[in-house]
Order: C-alpha cells, then sequence, then structure tokens
C-alpha cells in the first residue's frame, strides 16, 4: 500500500504529493521560548514538515499539470497536511502554513524536483490558558491567557516627611501576556476568536474586580489600563495591563485632621474653642465614632458644647460611580475664663537729680473668683521689669446691677525702678590769691554716669582749658545708689 502525502489549501482543492521518483518526507521540532525573558516552560512546539515533489510523469504535459496544481496549491499559505504511511497510519494531520519552496514561476524541462517546507505549531498546554483571570463586579470572569510579565510595585505616601506614619500605601501590578487561538482551526475562526478577545480586554478598563494569578495573588484591583495588541490576529494578540489597589488602610480605617482655634470675649468673660478638620474612614458609623471621641476629649476639660456640623463629601462619577471616604465636621466649645472685665494704667516718673526713673502698672480686675482676678492682675502688670520697688495687691467684693452674683474685685499695683540717661554732677570751685605769688585755682566735686566711663568723662568736661595743670587727682569709679548698682561716681579734683 503506497503512502498518501497530501496538502488541502484553506478553500482550495487537495494536492497529492507523486510518489513517482524517490519520495522524500522529513520533520525537525523547535519550541517556543516561554515569557519576556526567554525562560521557563516551552509553550508551544514549532513543527517544520519538509517534502521533495519529484516530475517524473510519462509526458510533458503530465509534469506541466502537476506542476500547476502545486502552484495553485503553494499560492494560499495556509491549509491542512495530511501524511499517512504504506501501513495506514496517519502520520500527521494539522493545520500548517507554507514556509518555503523553490518552485519556479514557469515549468522548465530541467527541471526534476521541489522542495516544499511546511510549519505547524502545536500547543502543549491547550490552546486556552488560564495563567491570570480578572473577575469585574457584577460581571463574568475574563481569562488573560499566558502571563509572561508580572511585575508588582507598592508606593507609600506618609503624613509628613519627619515622621514614619503612612497615610496610605498602593499596590500597583503591571502585566503582559498574550492570548492564543487554536492552530487547528481556521484563519477565520481564529481572527474572530481572537477580536472577541481582544474586545473583552477593552471593556476591563477602569473596571473595579478581583485580579487572580496562579495559587498565590487575588486581590480586589482597579484596572488603569486594558490594551490588546491584535496584530494580524491570525495567531494571538499581546496585552498590557496595569492595575492598583489600596493595600493601606485597608479593611476597617478612620483618621482625622483637624485644627483648633481659640476666642476670648472679655466683656462676658467666656472663651470660645472651635475644633474643625477631616475624618476618613470605611463608612459613617465609624467616622462618627472618631467624632465622638474627639467630642468627649474636649467636654472632658470641663468646656460645654456649643453648636455642631457634620458634612459628607460626596463623589458621584459621570459613569455611576458614588463614593463616599471622607466628612468635615466642626465642634464649637465654650467655657468662662472667671474674668468680667479689667482696666490698667502705667504711669512713669524720672528724678532728675539722681537719674532714676519709677514706673506704676496699676489698675484693677473683676472675676468670677478670687484666684482668676489675681492671675490676671499678676499677667498683667508684675514682673514686668527687674527692679520692683513696691508691690500691692487689695481684694474686695462687689456685685453689679444686671447679676445676682458676688464678684472679686483685685486693685493691684506694681511699681519698678530703672535707670535713665541723665548725666549729673556737683562742682565747687575755689580760687585763692597771693599777694606775693601766684593765684591757685581748684575745681572739685563729683559727676554720676551710668557706668565708670561715662562718669569719667563727664567729670573731665570740668577741666579749664587753656590753663596749666598743677596737680589733678581723679578717685575710683563707686556704687551710686548701692542697693540697686544702678549708677557710678567718680569724685574729681583739678588744681590750676
Amino acid at each position: 500500500m503506497p503512502s498518501i502525502q497530501k496538502y488541502t489549501p484553506s478553500g482550495g482543492t487537495a494536492y497529492i504529493f507523486s510518489s513517482t521518483g524517490r519520495p522524500h518526507y522529513s520533520t525537525g521540532t523547535t519550541y517556543e521560548a516561554a515569557g519576556s525573558s526567554g525562560h521557563g516552560l516551552p509553550r508551544r512546539k514549532i513543527v517544520r514538515h519538509r517534502l521533495v515533489q519529484w516530475f517524473k510523469e510519462p509526458s510533458f504535459a503530465d509534469n506541466m499539470a502537476r506542476y500547476a496544481a502545486l502552484k495553485t496549491a503553494l499560492a494560499n499559505a495556509e491549509g491542512v497536511l495530511y501524511l499517512e504511511d504504506e501501513g495506514g497510519s496517519v502520520r500527521v494531520n494539522a493545520r500548517v502554513r507554507v514556509l518555503a519552496h523553490d518552485l519556479p514561476e514557469q515549468w522548465g524541462q530541467h527541471m526534476a524536483e521541489v522542495k516544499v517546507e511546511f510549519e505547524g505549531i502545536e500547543e502543549l498546554s491547550g490552546p486556552t490558558q488560564t495563567g491570570a483571570t480578572f473577575t469585574p463586579d457584577a460581571g463574568s470572569a475574563v481569562s488573560l491567557g499566558d502571563v509572561r510579565d508580572w511585575i508588582e510595585k507598592i508606593n507609600t505616601v506618609r503624613f509628613s516627611e519627619h515622621v514614619p506614619n503612612r497615610r496610605e500605601s498602593r499596590l500597583t501590578v503591571t502585566a503582559r501576556g498574550s492570548i492564543r487561538a487554536n492552530p487547528a482551526d481556521s484563519i477565520a475562526t481564529r481572527r474572530a476568536y481572537l477580536q472577541a478577545q481582544a474586545a473583552l480586554l477593552r471593556g476591563l478598563n477602569a473596571k473595579d474586580g478581583v485580579l487572580a494569578f496562579g495559587s498565590g495573588f487575588s486581590e480586589r484591583v482597579r484596572v488603569v489600563e486594558s490594551t490588546p495588541a491584535l496584530g494580524d490576529a491570525t495567531d494571538e494578540i499581546t496585552w498590557s495591563l496595569t492595575a492598583e489597589m489600596l493595600r493601606f488602610p485597608s479593611g476597617s480605617f478612620v483618621e482625622a485632621d483637624w485644627k483648633v482655634g481659640q476666642s476670648d470675649d472679655d466683656a462676658t468673660s467666656e472663651r470660645t474653642t472651635r475644633v474643625a478638620g477631616t475624618i476618613r474612614a470605611h463608612d459613617e458609623a465609624a467616622a462618627l465614632a472618631k467624632r465622638d471621641d474627639i467630642l468627649a476629649t474636649w467636654t472632658a476639660a470641663g468646656r460645654l458644647l456649643k453648636g455642631s456640623d457634620w458634612n459628607a463629601s460626596l463623589l458621584d462619577g459621570a459613569d455611576g460611580a458614588t463614593d463616599t471616604r471622607t466628612w468635615e465636621f466642626a465642634l464649637s466649645f465654650r467655657e468662662n475664663t472667671g474674668v468680667r472685665s479689667y482696666a490698667m494704667k502705667v504711669s512713669t516718673k524720672e528724678d532728675k537729680t539722681s537719674g532714676l526713673i519709677v514706673t506704676t502698672y496699676a489698675g484693677s480686675v473683676t472675676a468670677s473668683s478670687s484666684s482668676a482676678a489675681l492671675t490676671k492682675a499678676r499677667a498683667l502688670g508684675k514682673d514686668q521689669m527687674d527692679m520692683k520697688l513696691a508691690e500691692e495687691e487689695d481684694i474686695s467684693s462687689i456685685s453689679y446691677a444686671d447679676s445676682a452674683d458676688y464678684f472679686t474685685q483685685v486693685t493691684f499695683s506694681y511699681s519698678y525702678e530703672s535707670r535713665g540717661a541723665e548725666l549729673h554732677a556737683e562742682v565747687t570751685s575755689d580760687v585763692q590769691r597771693d599777694r606775693f605769688g601766684a593765684n591757685v585755682q581748684t575745681v572739685s566735686g563729683w559727676a554720676v554716669g551710668a557706668n565708670a566711663a561715662a562718669a569719667l568723662a563727664f567729670a573731665r568736661t570740668f577741666k579749664v582749658a587753656d590753663v596749666l595743670v598743677q596737680s589733678e587727682r581723679e578717685g575710683d569709679a563707686e556704687d551710686y545708689h548701692a542697693a540697686a548698682q544702678l549708677f557710678k561716681r567718680i569724685t574729681f579734683t583739678y588744681a590750676y
């Protein structure tokens, strides 16, 4: 029983290779590299079939007819190759494509043989792969086929670069892969399948759902970008996908950020405290619980709640997605500071003879208690300067016509002494006249200044100019007003 070597082009007539002459058939196999790095288990086997057609027909016309039939069959680059051996066993029955041949454009009498090479692809893991899937909310799972690259990256944002507290951490998944058609199907069937898969991939853009890969990754993510590349849509499509998810905080979480402001009304002795900010939480119940915790903290300090505001920050997108994760709150508290009214006068008195300045802070404070009144009085006038001369605080009770309560009034006076910029001196001038000798004039006294240098310079201004000095004496600087050590005094004597 002779062997059968037959190639049937898609949509065409089968061509049977002649066994006239020396029939020849060989095959070779290579394996497609897996992944973009070329490592890992191969996914497809590429088989190349090589056949030889001998032109040994009885006549020229018969050879010409065989040439025309082979040329017509090879014009269609894809078809089915069928090989059966002499024992009736089927060796090959697969869809192939014409890879190469040396059939000339025109027939020549010298031509004796033609070599034809076909290529077929066999899936090692089946035509449908389930390496990764994405299941959108309220939708069916979409297979992503073979995954060739899978990268996970986490980006963390902090409240401040100075503290380690995280505000949020996001996981970004970047993946690439391919979806292959069944090589045993026709071109039309493969193209229709790949176009349908591309449409599914494009439909994943901006969708929320569960992304799964193998047994180690299954997370609810949001697809940022899903891009299929069809090429000629006869073999496979390649795709890229980027998705992200909020890794922290996740599940039940709540965080608050607020500011505090205070204002005092002296007319009513009331202090108003305003606490306002935002709360992020997984639901409103958790946000309200956080707000109540803040409220309890401020009322525990003796403040009374004056008013509150609560507003939700809503997101309503054009595609119908609604979400609420942020709430704004404001709390107002009031408390009695105890001070009803106060008045103070600052007076200054300067003694020209001594150069001393006396400053007095005097006034009164009316409050609900003596401690509050004294605290306010001392804040107004006490310890204003270094050298205190006197301190006076008088406490009494008073009442107002508009109130049945009694109040405490503190009358206060705090006096301080400071040094002025004055320079002063006491100077005596004597003249001794000798009938038969020279006259002698003596200028003596003391000069006072802020420091020794100033006092000495001031004393020397009493020297008589353009006169011969017989003697001069300048004493050491000494403290003047010793208790406060405010000035320096120098005694001097100049004789001419």
